[in-house]
C-alpha cells in the first residue's frame, strides 16, 4: 500500500513538472467540467458505449491532460464526477442527469435542488411506425436506388467509419437523405437511430429557426435594440438581433475553448452565469461592421428570444409546438445553464435522423408537407450573406462563391459543430447529409470530399408528395 502511494505521488510530481509553466495546467478547471458534462450526456442521453466514450471520445479534448483525470460514473443516480490527479478535489466537477432536460453541472446548488428543478421537457412527437421518414418513424427506404449505386454508397460510408492509421476519426453516425427519402444510415460506438446526440455548434441553427417562428408571429424585430436592462444607457444598447445573427455584435470575444483567452470554454463550461459573462464584455467595434464568430452572440440571441417568449417553460412549449412537432422531431433535448437559460450555442440534442429532418426543413425553404413552418421571407433573410462575411447568413453557414465547400453547389447550407459534426443541405440536389463523431483531429475528416463522393454516386430520386 505504501509503495503504491509513493508511486502515485511520484507520478503526480512528474505530471506537475511536465505541465507547470505551460498553458495546459490552466485548462484543468474547464476541462473537468467539459468531461463531466459530456460523459454524462453521452452516456445517459446518447447511450454511447462507456469504454470508448470515457477513454477516448470525451477525454481526448486536451490530449496533453488525458492521463490526469479521475472519473467516477454513478449509474444508479445518473451522475458523473471528474477530478484530476494533481489538484484532487480542487477542480472537481459533478454533472447530473435529469430526465427530459439533460445534464447540468453542479455549481453552488445542492444536488437535491438540481434534481428538483422542474422544467418543461420538449417531449418528442410519436410517429406512425409504418409511415416513411420524414413523416413517420419507418427506417431506411432505398427502394428508389439501384444496387450499383447502393453498393458504392455503402462503400463510401464504410470508409468514413474507419480510423486512418495513426489518427483518430471516431465517426459515430451518418445519415443520407435524397429526394426526401432516408436512403442510408450507419452508427457506431453504441449510438442508435433513436438516440439524441449533441450538436455542439450545429445547435446555433436552433436560434435561427426559433427566431423565424417569433419573427413570423410578429414578436421579433430584427433591428430593435435588445431588451437587456444591463445594456440600457450604454454603448451596447445599439446591438440588435440582426447583428448577433450575423456574428457582428462588436463585443470583445475569442472563440477558443482552451488555452489563453478561452472565452468559449469559460462561457459554456467555466462560468456559473454565462449571460452575465458575455453581457459584460466591452464593445470594441461598431455593431454590424466586424465579423467575429462567437458563441457569445448566439447565447445573447437565445436569451433575447427566451425573454420574448416569456421564460423557460413557455420557450420549451413554443419550441415543441411551433417547431419540432411541426417537423416530426421524435427526440429533442436542450441543456440549460445554471442561471436558467438555454445553452443554445452547443446544447441542442437530436437523433441523427432528427438532425436530418431539421436540415430538410431548410432544403424545402421552411415548408413541411402542407405547413409553412418558417416563412419564405425568413428563409430568404437567413440565407442572405451578411455584409461582414459573405459565407455566413443568420446563424447558418453558406457556400457563397464555393468558399466553404469548393466541390459542392453554391446553394449549400451547413450546420457546423465541433468534433467535425455537420448537417450539409443542398437544396438544388435535394440532398441532406448528417455526419457526427468525436474527431479531435480536424484533418481526419474531409466533409467536402465525403459529400462530393455521395453526390456523384446518387441517381435521381423522386421526392415524396406533400403529407
Amino acid at each position: 500500500m505504501m509503495k503504491t502511494k509513493i508511486i502515485r505521488g511520484l507520478l503526480a510530481v512528474v505530471l506537475l513538472a511536465a505541465l507547470t509553466g505551460c498553458e495546459y495546467i490552466d485548462d484543468i478547471p474547464v476541462g473537468s467540467r467539459y468531461i463531466a458534462k459530456n460523459i454524462c450526456s453521452g452516456l445517459f442521453v446518447s447511450g454511447y458505449d462507456e469504454e470508448p466514450l470515457v477513454n477516448d471520445y470525451v477525454t481526448s479534448i486536451v490530449p496533453q491532460l488525458k492521463s490526469i483525470w479521475s472519473i467516477h460514473i454513478d449509474k444508479q443516480n445518473k451522475q458523473v464526477t471528474v477530478s484530476d490527479k494533481l489538484f484532487k478535489q480542487r477542480h472537481q466537477a459533478l454533472s447530473i442527469f435529469r430526465e427530459g432536460i439533460g445534464c447540468v453541472n453542479q455549481r453552488n446548488e445542492t444536488v437535491e435542488a438540481l434534481r428538483n428543478q422542474v422544467d418543461f421537457p420538449l417531449m418528442g412527437k410519436i410517429l406512425l411506425a409504418d409511415k416513411a421518414w420524414p413523416y413517420g418513424s419507418a427506417g431506411v427506404d432505398s427502394s428508389a436506388i439501384d444496387e450499383r449505386a447502393l453498393s458504392a454508397l455503402s462503400g463510401l460510408i464504410d470508409k468514413e467509419f474507419i480510423n486512418p492509421k495513426g489518427k483518430v476519426k471516431h465517426t459515430t453516425g451518418v445519415v443520407i437523405v435524397k429526394g426526401g427519402k432516408l436512403i442510408m444510415e450507419r452508427y457506431a460506438g453504441g449510438l442508435t437511430p433513436h438516440a439524441a446526440v449533441k450538436g455542439f455548434s450545429m445547435s446555433k441553427s436552433l436560434v435561427n429557426a426559433l427566431g423565424g417562428v417569433l419573427y413570423d408571429k410578429g414578436v421579433l424585430d430584427l433591428d430593435a435594440p435588445l431588451a437587456f436592462d444591463e445594456w440600457q444607457g450604454t454603448d451596447k444598447a445599439s446591438i440588435t438581433f440582426r447583428h448577433l445573427a450575423h456574428m457582428s455584435s462588436g463585443l470583445k470575444y475569442i472563440e477558443r475553448a482552451i488555452g489563453n483567452d478561452n472565452d468559449q470554454g469559460l462561457l459554456l463550461y467555466g462560468k456559473q452565469l454565462p449571460f452575465e459573462f458575455i453581457s459584460e464584455k466591452s464593445l470594441i467595434a461598431t455593431p454590424g461592421e466586424l465579423y467575429n464568430y462567437s458563441s457569445g452572440d448566439n447565447l445573447l440571441a437565445a436569451r433575447e428570444l427566451q425573454n420574448l417568449m416569456g421564460g423557460m417553460a413557455d420557450s420549451y412549449r413554443i419550441i415543441r409546438d411551433d417547431l419540432f412537432h411541426k417537423i416530426d422531431v421524435t427526440t429533442a433535448l436542450i441543456e440549460r445553464s445554471g442561471d436558467g437559460y438555454l445553452l443554445a450555442p452547443e446544447s441542442l440534442m437530436l437523433s441523427v435522423r432528427d438532425w436530418a429532418r431539421f436540415g430538410w426543413l431548410y432544403s424545402n425553404r421552411g415548408r413541411w408537407g402542407d405547413d409553412q413552418v418558417l416563412s419564405e421571407e425568413w428563409v430568404d433573410y437567413s440565407l442572405t450573406p451578411a455584409e461582414s462575411n459573405g459565407s455566413y447568413g443568420a446563424f447558418l453557414w453558406l457556400n457563397t462563391g464555393q468558399w466553404f465547400f469548393e466541390d459542392l453547389p453554391e446553394d449549400t447550407i451547413a450546420f457546423v459543430g465541433a468534433l467535425e459534426r455537420y448537417v450539409i443541405i443542398i437544396p438544388s440536389l435535394d440532398i441532406v447529409v448528417v455526419r457526427v463523431g468525436f474527431s479531435h483531429d480536424r484533418d481526419t475528416v474531409d466533409i467536402n470530399a465525403f459529400v462530393k463522393s455521395i453526390v456523384e454516386v446518387l441517381p435521381e430520386v423522386v421526392s415524396p408528395g406533400a403529407e
